[in-house]
């Protein structure tokens, strides 16, 4: 591989080259990765094993449905708070807690939980070496080896607590859960005892007070002649109301008797039928002399079938029936009379119940300005005597709940810690896996940063495109190909042919960046596949650029369909990446035409920014172009550029009129190779 110019930095990694040197040192890797592996596993069998044991606490209402009162829903909905919860953390990390715990299991005697007394105390203060730890210290180290956390949107708060003794490691967290409730319950059991002695002393000054407003109530009442009725109501209010209610009712009286009377008169005073009045009507004796009436007229009707008009007989009973008219007429009259008495007896009613009502109106107004002051006094009372209820409700119930010793904690253990089977640290298994894996990777990584570093596995790469380079391309009236030194021109003549390994061998001598090879006829072979395989096969880096419409050179190369991009390299739809590949036989890169396209004034820029850009990174970059018109191929020259035209045998007269129209065109140093037939270009292959 040749070498990289000064003014080419950006280079390739050969993964193969990396992966080669990796295997050809598989030894050193192994004992590495042993090594690494034997210390882990030594360092995690020295390591003291340390056991860890866990108890978790869920904080919730422990009081019963059935005991439950609205204060203890309350302090329950606090005690359930996110930061009650919280707070429960560092009750359990108390200095107490711990310091009742350390000396339950008398840990200052044990060599785990034993101070680290530094070499300087030891030699200069000559400090007790033996002697137990201070209390504090004792705490400290628990809290070393101890975590108490809540659980993330849960009422849960687990205890963890690490030691080289698994039994140790059992029994720390659940004595540590067991006097956290213990101390909870002291303390309700404090605040009960408290809460009963000041409710004791509240209802015996309670009962006296409300004594003394009941009393007030009862003297101003008596005083003020204020006497209750029914409903709680001052007397003289009721008798006002009922006065007013009779009152109602007598006018209601006196006023139908006087219709009544009204309208018996207006009857008799207009000569109206009695019988038509109803409150006549109404009266038993006008009943009794209607029906006597109605008894004469069946009589007289019945006599007058037999008996004349004068007959005795019917005069009397004609007689009879005026007297009966005149009956019921003075009858008449005395329902009226009767009717303007009661209508007059409802009026005296009346007028006095006007009266007495004035004066209960009165009396009213004076008990209402009394009732006012009444009614404080018995609100004051009634809040005396409401308080007192409430407080003696209570202290029943701490009476009882203290006697009873029923005082639950708000929180229970709902899993214990138990002996733990094995400890958690160290872990020999995962500590020499990961030790071995350690070993592995620190071989593997300082033997690809030697390869990297010596160079060796470092390899030329396409430098990307950017969008603000210029490529500078001369015009076409001052295009001009760079001459080729052939090894003995003088044997070459214009009209004869160059074959592919001369042309190679003056390209390897020349310093000639960049290479156009034309085809002379249109469907002429590929030619830059010859030259490209030429120059890989001398370690000289070569890309092939495969300008055919059809990719011919790059499938020429070995490059597969689906391999060839479809995007454009200039406009980001592809990378070099996506276009370059290595030819299956040589060292020799291709770039697919697939990318490029020549189709306008910008497609000739971008093809001429990607070559300038290759130029950079490849010793010799070789343009394939196929058969192009002359013009076309003007546009794609420059200064450094040789210019090479491909004649298939036998067909040197289209390579010597594609040469004159190229001299026409002002470019005479160009070079008509030679392909031959398919079978000698492989003889030489293989001579080579």
């Amino acid at each position: 591989m040749s070498r990289v110019g000064p003014d080419q930095n950006d280079v390739d990694i050969d993964i193969a080259r990396l992966a080669s040197a990796l295997w050809a040192r598989k030894l050193a890797v192994l004992l590495s990765t042993v090594a690494f592996a034997g210390a882990g596993f030594a360092i995690a069998t020295l390591v003291p094993p340390v056991y860890k044991a866990e108890t978790q606490i869920v904080i919730e209402t422990r009081e019963s449905a059935f005991t439950r009162s609205d204060t203890s829903t309350n302090a329950a909905e606090g005690t359930l708070s996110p930061e009650s919860v919280e707070s429960q953390v560092s009750l359990m990390t108390s200095s107490e807690i711990l310091g009742d715990v350390a000396e339950k299991f008398q840990l200052a005697g044990r060599e785990e939980f034993a101070p680290e007394t530094s070499l300087i105390d030891r030699i200069v203060t000559r400090v007790r070496p033996e002697t137990d730890s201070a209390p504090g210290e004792i705490v400290e180290k628990m809290r070393e080896k101890l975590q108490v956390y809540r659980k993330e949107n849960q009422r849960v708060l687990v205890i963890e607590f690490s030691s080289q003794d698994p039994a140790l490691a059992r029994d720390i967290p659940n004595a540590i859960a067991n006097e956290y409730l213990s101390r909870q319950k002291g303390a309700l059991l404090t605040s009960n005892t408290n809460a009963t002695g000041w409710l004791e002393q509240e209802i015996a000054d309670l009962q006296v007070s409300v004594k003394d407003a009941e009393s007030k109530v009862a003297a101003y009442r008596a005083n003020s002649d204020l006497l209750v009725g029914q409903n709680q109501n001052v007397l003289a209010t009721q008798q006002l109301s009922e006065i007013a209610t009779e009152l109602s009712r007598t006018r209601a009286a006196r006023a139908a008797a006087e219709s009544r009377a009204s309208s018996v008169q207006d009857a008799i005073e207009r000569g109206l039928a009695l019988d038509t009045v109803a409150e006549v009507l109404a009266s038993p004796t006008v009943q009794a002399l209607r029906e006597r009436e109605v008894a004469l007229k069946a009589e007289i009707a019945d006599l007058s079938t037999t008996l004349l008009e004068n007959h005795p007989r019917i005069r009397s009973l004609r007689s009879q029936r005026r007297d009966l008219d005149t009956e019921i007429a003075r009858e008449a009259a005395k329902v009226r009379a009767s009717l303007e008495t009661e209508a007059e007896s409802a009026r005296q009613r009346e007028i006095a119940l006007t009266a007495e009502m004035e004066r209960l109106k009165a009396d009213s107004a004076k008990a209402g300005s009394e009732e006012v002051e009444l009614r404080s006094l018995e609100r004051e009372a009634d809040s005396q005597s409401q308080l007192l209820a409430t407080y003696m409700t209570r202290y029943r119930e701490a009476i009882a709940r203290g006697s009873r010793d029923y005082l639950p904690v708000d929180a229970r253990v709902f899993s214990q810690a138990q002996l733990p089977a094995e400890p958690y640290f160290p872990k020999v298994v995962p500590i020499t896996a990961a030790a071995g894996v350690a070993g592995f990777l620190f071989a593997s990584i300082a033997l690809l940063l030697r390869e990297l570093f010596s160079g060796r596995a470092l390899r030329p790469s396409p430098l990307s495109v950017r969008d603000r380079l210029e490529p500078a391309h001369e015009s076409a009236d001052t295009a001009k190909a760079a001459p080729l030194p052939l090894a003995s021109p003088a044997s070459a003549p214009d009209s004869e042919l160059t074959n592919a390994a001369e042309l190679g061998e003056a390209l390897l001598n020349s310093a000639v960046p960049r290479v156009l090879v034309v085809s002379a006829h249109a469907e002429g072979r590929p030619a830059g596949v010859v030259l490209a395989r030429e120059l890989a096969a001398h370690d000289r880096a070569t890309i092939l650029v495969d300008l055919t419409p059809t990719s011919a050179a790059a499938r020429a190369m070995g490059v597969p369909d689906d391999a060839l991009a479809t995007g454009d390299v200039v406009d980001g739809t592809a990378s070099f990446a996506d276009l370059i590949h290595r030819d299956l036989r040589t060292s020799a890169h291709v770039m697919s035409s697939a990318g490029l396209s020549l189709t306008d004034e910008a497609a000739f820029e971008e093809v001429g920014v990607v070559l300038e850009a290759l130029g950079k990174v490849y010793d010799c970059t070789m343009v394939d172009c196929g058969y192009l018109p002359v013009d076309t191929l003007l546009r794609l020259m420059d200064g450094n550029a040789a210019l090479i035209v491909a004649v298939e045998p036998g067909a040197q007269e289209e390579g010597e009129a594609m040469m004159q129209k190229l001299a026409d065109a002002g470019l005479d140093d160009v070079v008509l190779m030679n392909l031959g037939a398919p079978d000698d270009i492989a003889e030489r292959r293989r001579a080579a």
